[in-house]
């Protein structure tokens, strides 16, 4: 409560919005109840299971000294941390902003505690009881589970006794630590929420290393021009254009796709050019970001492969160590050091797979020669990234615009990845008639983690412990 209320902070800070439209956090309102109940002290119904939080979140990167920062030079995980904090504050003064006197009585260090105290521990998924969109809720001791993938227990709502059950999946010896699974989430997700990363990600069978690249217009040939047009094109009133960020994992996917769209645009030699191509519909102004979303031309999509060629290699150039470097340093390490060089190992895991990627991708469109596309991405990237359903940039759509075409074991070309559903091909496309064509499906996602390899048993965040798997 604040001074002369007898209200409660939710209550207040609802009232005070009223009929507001302000994007509040779902977080942000149990970290009210939270906060407030921590200053009631022994005159709360919680004050057992709040006395028994952390204090403090040391390994919570919100939360990180200078030095600490420093192990992440050259990464662009920096800019998400501050971000992040800056989101959280903004949180901090919508609250303070509704409801009178609350700046005064609760610090801003407050409010982030009580935010990485939810974040490092709460559930969320729907449970009875819990209102849609509003599913974050804690579980008292049922947080105070380390994480391991695969799980070790499962965990079920009880509706015939209303409790939080959990059940053990496998036989476990008397006296070991029992463990709980966060979710199948990268490095950079653990490290934010939770404050800790965990080692092996990169031999895991399906794509959990990230890292994010921001897309300027550095070397663009119409640089500032387009960054005119770019901020008069945002949806929302902006000073200067931000470059856009891509997360990247190791394998084609729609931020991939994304990317290499984005990039189409920004290679457009004028912004009469550019005008042009949104008019004719092959490129989107209002798009998130704006995109031309297939190839215009070999010579665009050459110079938008070069872009984001050397987009990964500047990125990859701004680290002080290289991947190599970093690998012999893990075993030297010991605390919250070897999470954040696990982090930026990481990621230039993924930088250098996107290097590769590139390369191959650049070298074929450059020498226009379709028919080693796949050879050559097979021995860059490895056979199970290089097929039609994996990698459908390079084997369809990259293929199919350098005029590509495979010969069958009749010794009849048909363009690669596609089966005709009618004969006579050339006199088809003479007289205009169109082939109906089934594309192999590029839908791609991770197996079940029931195939995947442990991660390191009780896997801490310091004093902060956990968020739970969804």
């Amino acid at each position: 409560r604040t001074e002369n209320s007898s209200m409660d902070l939710v209550s207040l800070f609802e009232t005070g919005l009223g009929s507001t439209i302000t994007y509040v956090a779902p977080q942000t309102w149990l970290a009210l109840y939270m906060m407030e109940h921590r200053r009631l002290g022994r005159n709360s119904p919680w004050s057992f299971y709040l006395s028994a939080l952390p204090t403090e979140f040391p390994s919570v990167p919100v939360f990180y000294s200078q030095a600490e920062l420093n192990w992440l030079q050259g990464s662009r995980y920096i800019h998400r941390v501050s971000r992040h904090l800056d989101n959280l504050r903004k949180q901090y003064e919508t609250v303070a902003k509704y409801v009178p006197g609350f700046g005064d009585n609760y610090t801003v260090d407050e409010f982030l505690w009580a935010r990485c105290a939810i974040a490092t521990r709460t559930f969320g998924w729907d449970m009875p009881g819990t209102v849609e969109g509003y599913n974050d809720f804690m579980v008292p001791l049922g947080d105070m589970f380390n994480h391991r993938s695969p799980k070790m227990l499962e965990w079920v709502f009880n509706g015939s006794t209303k409790t939080f059950d959990y059940w053990v999946r496998e036989n476990v010896s008397a006296g070991s630590e029992l463990l709980i699974s966060y979710g199948t989430k990268s490095n950079a997700e653990y490290l934010l929420h939770y404050g800790f990363a965990v080692s092996g990600l990169p031999q895991r069978n399906y794509s959990v290393c990230t890292t994010k690249v921001a897309v300027d217009l550095e070397g663009v040939p119409n640089e500032e021009g387009l960054r005119k047009w770019l901020i008069k094109a945002a949806l929302s009133p902006v000073k200067d254009h931000e470059p856009v960020e891509f997360e990247l994992t190791t394998r084609w996917d729609r931020n991939a796709e994304r990317m290499i769209a984005h990039a189409r645009l920004l290679v457009i030699p004028t912004t009469e050019d550019l005008t042009q191509q949104i008019s004719r519909g092959t490129c989107n102004k209002y798009g998130v970001p704006p995109q031309c979303g297939k190839p215009l031309s070999v010579a665009n999509e050459v110079a938008a492969l070069r872009h984001c060629f050397r987009l990964v290699q500047t990125s990859l150039a701004a680290y002080p160590t290289t991947l190599e470097q970093d690998e012999a340093l893990l075993p030297t390490l010991d605390g919250l050091p070897v999470s954040l060089v696990l982090l930026r190992r990481d990621e230039k895991f993924v930088l250098r797979w996107w290097e590769r990627f590139f390369g191959v991708a650049l070298a074929a469109a450059e020498e226009t020669r379709p028919g080693k596309i796949a050879k050559n991405c097979q021995e860059a990237l490895g056979e199970a990234k290089c097929t039609q359903e994996m990698n459908p940039y390079m084997r369809e759509t990259l293929y199919e615009l350098l005029g590509g075409q495979e010969q069958t074991v009749e010794g009849n070309a048909q363009p690669l990845g596609f089966s005709a559903a009618c004969s006579l091909v050339p006199l088809a496309l003479m007289i205009g008639w169109h082939c109906s064509k089934k594309r192999r499906s590029s839908r791609v996602g991770p197996p079940s983690s029931t195939s995947s390899r442990p991660e390191s048993n009780g896997q801490k965040a310091s004093s902060a412990r956990k968020r739970r798997g969804r």
